[in-house]
């Protein structure tokens, strides 16, 4: 898996979901052990957009169990993601 992409949503899930990601494993469940709900979905799709330029629907995420299936499905849904994107940068 990218570290790329793993990183840049760690930053995300820190930053904008406001999530815990010490622990934060592949097989870490995202709504029984990270905590979510359809508002930090909602808010996942546009930082996952706004960051990574991969666009996500409701349908894609809800066959999204894991931390890992997130990461699976967007380096499915990406070209290629440049190097470095997202990664220490702050949004507005």
């Amino acid at each position: 898996m990218s570290v790329i992409i793993s990183a840049a949503l760690e930053e995300i899930f820190r930053n904008e979901l406001k999530v815990r990601t010490e622990g934060l494993t592949r097989s870490s469940r995202l709504i029984n052990d990270v905590g979510f709900d359809s508002v930090k979905f909602a808010r996942g799709m546009v930082a996952i957009a706004d960051r990574l330029d991969v666009y996500l629907d409701e349908e894609d995420l809800l066959d999204c169990d894991t931390f890992g299936d997130l990461e699976d499905l967007i380096a499915s849904k990406s070209d290629q993601v440049p190097q470095g994107a997202g990664v220490g940068m702050e949004m507005c």
